[in-house]
């Protein structure tokens, strides 16, 4: 299935934006490495979550469902933000929003069939003092065939 390429295609379409990587403190040349500690692809990082290493991004696939068409899954994927204020945690996600909603998904050989929509939008409690959370779902359909 093309969930690695979907992933790599949301990772680099945030990391080029310089926009949200101001944002995060970053630019779209900054080490790949720097990149990675605050946009984290899945759920698991290798640094602990403390306010220190917010903002921070996780991206996630969601689960989904093939549609009419047998090569088409009709998926979603979400992306958390966590920061010191809300305030922030959404202003993050409205520039999230400005990069995905109502576009396709392009990276090397990977596009989206359809454009991406918003699905949902929550806050969310971490327990950990000093960071909130918001999180955003987007549908996106793209082409599971043979690789």
């Amino acid at each position: 299935m093309n969930v690695a390429k979907l992933m790599n295609a949301i990772f680099e379409t945030l990391t080029s934006d310089a926009a949200l990587m101001a944002l995060l403190g970053l630019t779209p040349s900054s080490q790949p490495l720097d990149k990675e500690r605050r946009i984290v692809k899945g759920y698991e990082s290798d640094t602990p979550l403390t306010p220190a290493v917010v903002p921070r991004l996780y991206i996630a696939i969601k689960p989904g469902r093939f549609g009419a068409n047998p090569y088409a899954f009709e998926g979603k994927f979400c992306v958390e933000i966590l920061h010191k204020t809300q305030s922030g945690a959404m202003e993050i996600a409205e520039s999230v929003q400005r990069l995905f909603h109502g576009k396709y998904i392009a990276y090397g050989d990977f596009r989206s069939l359809s454009r991406c929509y918003l699905a949902s939008a929550n806050d969310f409690a971490t327990s950990v003092t000093g960071i909130r959370g918001h999180e955003v779902y987007y549908d996106v359909d793209y082409f599971v065939g043979m690789e």
